[in-house]
């Protein structure tokens, strides 16, 4: 378990590559100087570096770690615990603490093991394929009385609940939406160019009252567009003020567990010995075990 924990790539996305069809200035000018033209420098490896391996390492590893003496005792080895003196426990107890907190820190980041349930049953969003012109969907929504654009129907209340990598989903997704809906590929489908036909449509008119009415669902239209940018850059600032206070905590929670180390290795040299002795001891045994055990598979016993 620990060589897997140890190597940092495991940690990596897999099967995540993307194709760089134009690399871009410096990329260029670094495979140059490094003078390497292999094909290989045409893929990236998507979130594959070591930071975002480190920090998955983080959260999966914090959201299994023990959060009381029995689930230490089983996830440390531990079977006899006579051996453990009151003040053994209390630093026992003192690390079970700052594993409670960094707990919470990864479980409020990532979910808990009920959150990635909740995400497959979650509602997809409405399929792209559609019938009606952008404008003809906004007019029905609109005679509806109710929004029709992108993100028109994200609660923020429902958003603050959400955990921190699924607030960063839902803000991509938001924008997604709102890029596809405002500026889609098929001109049929943008909202741009539905604000462009009711000007053209206010230009050819000559009834002030079309024209009014025109220009009324002009200025509805871009204020829900509009809505949808606040909304946005709302999320936006959410987003980045949970970061912000994750990166605060990981920060005290580092602190705290070295602290922990020191001290805890410090006790366990005062109550059961040198654990570097403790070392010397067990490799000698593990020589001799190694050793009667060759000899055991030559049949020479």
């Amino acid at each position: 378990m620990s060589d897997v924990l140890d190597d940092e790539t495991v940690w990596f996305p897999k099967g995540q590559t993307t194709i760089n069809e134009a690399p871009t200035k410096s990329r260029r000018l670094r495979a140059a100087t490094d003078g390497d033209d292999d094909d290989e420098e045409d893929v990236v490896f998507v979130l594959g570096q070591s930071d975002m391996g480190a920090l998955n390492r983080y959260l999966h590893g914090g959201r299994v770690l023990p959060l009381d003496r029995t689930s230490y005792c089983n996830k440390t080895g531990i079977v006899d615990t006579s051996l453990l003196t009151p003040k053994i426990w209390n630093q026992v107890d003192e690390l079970i603490e700052a594993y409670i907190q960094v707990h919470a820190d990864c479980t409020g980041f990532l979910g808990d093991e009920n959150t990635a349930i909740k995400r497959w049953k979650a509602n997809p969003t409405a399929s792209a394929t559609r019938t009606e012109t952008a404008l003809q969907r906004w007019k029905v929504g609109r005679k509806a009385g109710r929004k029709v654009t992108a993100a028109a129907d994200d609660d923020d209340t429902d958003f603050d609940k959400l955990c921190t990598w699924d607030k960063m989903n839902g803000l991509a997704q938001n924008i997604y939406s709102y890029s596809e809906d405002a500026g889609s590929t098929d001109a049929d489908d943008s909202y741009y160019v539905a604000m462009l036909t009711l000007c053209g449509d206010y230009n050819d008119s000559n009834d002030p009252a079309e024209q009014e009415s025109i220009r009324q669902d002009i200025l509805d239209l871009t204020d829900d567009l509009l809505g949808d940018v606040n909304k946005i850059l709302s999320h936006i600032g959410k987003v980045k003020e949970a970061l912000k206070l994750f990166e605060a905590s990981c920060q005290t929670n580092q602190s705290t567990l070295e602290g922990l180390e020191k001290s805890m290795t410090t006790i366990l040299d005062q109550e059961l010995g040198s654990i570097q002795d403790l070392d010397k001891e067990i490799k000698k045994h593990q020589d001799d075990i190694a050793s009667y055990q060759a000899i055991i598979d030559h049949g020479m016993l």
